[in-house]
């Protein structure tokens, strides 16, 4: 009987914690997620790894999506973040990762002269087809064009961090990944 208590209280401790490092990433991730939909982007890169923000530059970072935001050809927002899942807790060296699925709406209206040129959003359908499937990829009639994202990312958890910071995965960026997500990590999520 007494081993039965101890697997019981075992079992729900570490349920407990599986739903408490989910039930915090998905708080830290939705703060994160607003920020971006409200274009507060300097406090929207607090949330990102520090190493990374380190390796290439808050203001590297900060001056890209100024440039996106500030096009006079087209007017770009986020909208629809979701979490689809997170995965189990995984510990290395006493630092939490997490993978997370997530999708989100990114909208480019392209302005122009009435009638609009439609070869711009032509154009622009064309490159993010490539870039995020063209399925994934609409156009109004307007120029309004809808590109529906899927992605993933790492949540990080450090002794010394305020809240779960943030690692977008890209396949193509593993290399920069590695120097501060370590490869054991990267192989047990696969990537």
């Amino acid at each position: 009987m007494k081993n039965l208590i101890v697997s019981t209280l075992l079992f729900w401790s570490l349920g407990t914690c599986a739903q408490d490092h989910k039930a915090s990433i998905k708080e830290d991730l939705s703060n994160y997620f607003n920020l971006l939909e409200e274009k507060k982007i300097s406090e929207a890169l607090d949330h990102v790894h520090p190493e990374l923000m380190d390796m290439v530059g808050k203001e590297t970072f900060m001056q890209q999506y100024g440039q996106l935001f500030s096009d006079p050809a087209s007017e770009v927002s986020f909208k629809d973040f979701n979490i689809d899942s997170i995965s189990s807790l995984h510990i290395y060296e006493e630092v939490k990762y997490a993978q997370v699925d997530y999708g989100y709406q990114l909208i480019f209206d392209v302005r122009g002269e009435e009638p609009r040129d439609t070869t711009m959003t032509q154009l622009l359908v064309y490159s993010f087809g490539g870039q995020f499937g063209k399925e994934n990829v609409v156009a109004d009639e307007n120029g309004k064009i809808t590109i529906t994202a899927q992605k993933q990312l790492f949540a990080v958890m450090k002794e010394d961090f305020d809240g779960w910071k943030i690692v977008d995965y890209e396949k193509g960026m593993r290399f920069m990944l590695v120097a501060f997500i370590p490869e054991e990590v990267l192989k047990h999520f696969n990537k």
